[in-house]
Order: C-alpha cells, then structure tokens, then sequence
C-alpha cells in the first residue's frame, strides 16, 4: 500500500478524515502486504490506483444503522429469542442498548410497521380460476391477484397479524374510490393512531397503477373488487392458521399468498424450524376442504410464484 495524506477536516472524531488519498510520489509502505475484509480492500486499491476515497457524508450517517452482537452479549443471548407481546420493550432497548433497536424491532413489527405500498414491482399474474384468496394487509399489489379471476372470484380473505395493517385495509377497501392514492393517504392516516413507520414509497402508487392497460381501466377492476365479500381477520397464520382454515369456503379454488410471511426473522428468532413445519401444515389443511390450492410465497427458503401446490412432490 502507498503513502497517504489525510484531510484536515474529521468528521466526529480524530480518526475518520473527510477524504485520504495518496500522496504525491508516494513510496510503497513495507510490511503490508495484506488487508480482510472488503472494504479495506476496496480502500487499499483505491489508492494503489492513485484515487481519493471520500468518507460518508452526515448525511448517509444520519441514515446508517451500526448493531454491535458483540457488546452486551449475554442480554443479547437471553433477550432476543424471547416472545414479546408488548411493543414498549423497543423503547426500552432503544434507551438502554441502542444498538440492539435493529435486531428486536422484526420480532415486533407488527406494531412497528404499516406497508401502505409495496417495496416491489407489481406482480404478472396469468391464473384466472381463482374463487377465494387469502392475503397479508400490504400495499396494492394483492389487488393484482385478483384482476384475471374477477369472473369467478367470490371472496378475499385479509389476514395479518397487524391489528394496524387490517385496519388500514378496512379503510382502503370500504372507502377509497381508487384515485389519487397519495391524497388519500395522507387525509387518512391520522386514524390509524399508529406511531410506527409507514412503509410508503411515493412513486409505487404510479407504477402500480402503470401495470393496468389505464386509469379507467384499473377504476373498473377496483369497483368489481370492492364488490366482493371481504372478511378481516387479525391472526397470525404461522401461529393461528386453523383460524384462516376455518373461514376458508370448501371446494373452491383458493390461493394463499403468503409474500415473505414464512420468512419473518420474528418467527425465526421464536419458532424456528417449526414455522416451515406450520406453513406446510397450513397448506395441507387448505388442499384437505378446497378443489385446488395456488400458492404464493416463501416456504424454507424457496419462493413458489402462484404454484398449483397439488402438483409440488414435497407437500
């Protein structure tokens, strides 16, 4: 590695310069010949190759995140895979091992967040038998799932686990005349009484609505769909979902999209391996009352894109 010269100007401290960069017929410095780790590499070949690396700015540090596993081991050790049921704990940790905020904060989230829009792009869905549906309370894109079966489809089924999220759908199903999603919003979300975080990208709701052929287009799916039968059901289906089976009609045709549900680090942290036990168990207990079983989600680490389970050799 080659000489360096630091700026003068820190950042918060003695040992984080606003920029390095090599110095001018710099010599080799002996006795390096090696670094770990990727960022080290990175920032020894930046000036190998005769580059200034700029520091991050207060600005991506005012966004940064920094856990430390290491510190306060044993709280880490006995807290962390405990089953909370009350959301003041993250304010406590938030106080006491603030570094820990990151880590507790999936095990609660549904008290912590509300994912008003999605953070993907919309879905392409070809199935058109559908006739029941059962779905998390996120975004817009579970509407997408109902566009092609909406000349069968009979029932939505919201379940989740966020008394806030179902809340918000209520709103969205009964109120909403499917325009301007941003006024609503923001006229709306005062009654949620919610002091987590919002999970709202502004641009999300032109994108969705870019997936349909135009407006009028998308307004007349949202009219036949706000005609359906919705039922809401706070329940955690890795927990509960006997409850979602028992609201499920039989013999239909019913798809389960489950998104990463299966996948919360929460049901890891508290279950682990039996929360791929439940969502097979789940799945089985919808194909014993339905004709056929679509699914859509995660189970073990692998994605099914609206899957005819009937036909998956592992179920």
């Amino acid at each position: 590695m080659y000489e360096y010269e630091a700026s003068t100007e820190h950042l918060h401290d003695d040992y984080t310069p606003k920029w390095i960069k090599p110095k001018t017929d710099a010599h080799r410095i002996k006795g390096i010949d090696r670094v770990d780790g990727l960022f080290d590499s990175f920032l020894r070949t930046s000036i190998d190759q005769g580059l200034m690396v700029y520091n991050l700015d207060y600005n991506i540090r005012g966004n940064k995140v920094c856990i430390y596993p290491e510190d306060d081991i044993e709280w880490t050790e006995n807290e962390l895979f405990k089953k909370y049921d009350n959301p003041d704990i993250i304010y406590d940790v938030k106080e006491n091992y603030p570094d820990k905020g990151p880590l507790l904060e999936p095990k609660i989230q549904e008290f912590t967040n509300v994912y008003v829009t999605n953070t993907e792009m919309a879905p392409d869905v070809e199935v058109n038998d559908l006739q029941v549906i059962v779905c998390p309370c996120s975004g817009l894109h579970q509407f997408k799932y109902m566009e092609k079966s909406l000349d069968v489809l009979e029932t939505i089924i919201w379940a989740d686990f966020s008394y806030y999220s179902v809340k918000w759908m209520k709103i969205v199903i009964n109120e909403w005349n499917g325009r301007d999603f941003h006024t609503f919003f923001q006229t709306n979300k005062h009654r949620l009484d919610f002091n987590g975080s919002y999970v709202y990208g502004h641009g999300t709701w032109e994108k969705f609505l870019d997936s349909f052929d135009s407006e009028e287009a998308w307004i007349s799916v949202w009219n036949r769909i706000r005609n359906l039968e919705h039922q809401f059901e706070v329940v955690n289906i890795v927990e509960e979902s006997d409850k979602v089976v028992e609201l499920i009609p039989h013999n239909k045709n019913v798809l389960l999209q489950c998104s990463n549900i299966f996948l919360y680090e929460s049901n890891y942290f508290t279950k682990g391996l039996d929360t791929t036990f439940q969502a097979i168990s789940y799945v089985r207990n919808v194909q014993s009352i339905s004709n056929k079983v679509y699914f859509n989600g995660d189970i073990n680490g692998h994605y099914y894109d609206i899957v005819n389970i009937g036909r998956q050799k592992w179920i």
